[in-house]
């Protein structure tokens, strides 16, 4: 859905409160979360990584992390791979912290999911 750019960020500043106080996100949320962060203004939320997973018929498995307030969130969901599918919001978002690890010459950021 084509939204302004000014409405988004109030989805995205909607979504972030709700994800801080454990609250569960509608499909537009998710969207804004997985999709819409990186175009954001805000200094207070920002896209951090994307990884790409396997591919199916029609879709592609992407997991976006983005930086809330200095919480990390993962958004894992399916983005779509032609014009006639769409992209599918399931999964609430997961709490995850970034963990570096360095490998004989290579390093990679990993983001694991927050237990307590």
């Amino acid at each position: 859905m084509w939204r302004k750019q000014q409405e988004w960020e109030e989805i995205i500043a909607n979504a972030v409160r709700k994800i801080e106080r454990g609250n569960k996100l509608d499909e537009e949320e998710l969207r804004a979360l997985a999709c819409e962060v990186e175009y954001s203004k805000s200094d207070e939320w920002r896209k951090v990584a994307e990884f790409e997973g396997d591919d199916h018929r029609w879709q592609r498995e992407v997991s976006t992390v983005i930086e809330a307030r200095g919480r990390y969130w993962r958004i894992d969901w399916m983005r779509a791979l032609t014009e006639t599918s769409e992209n599918e919001f399931w999964d609430q978002p997961v709490e995850v912290r970034p963990v570096t690890r360095v490998i004989p010459a290579h390093e990679a950021t990993e983001y694991v999911e927050v237990t307590e």
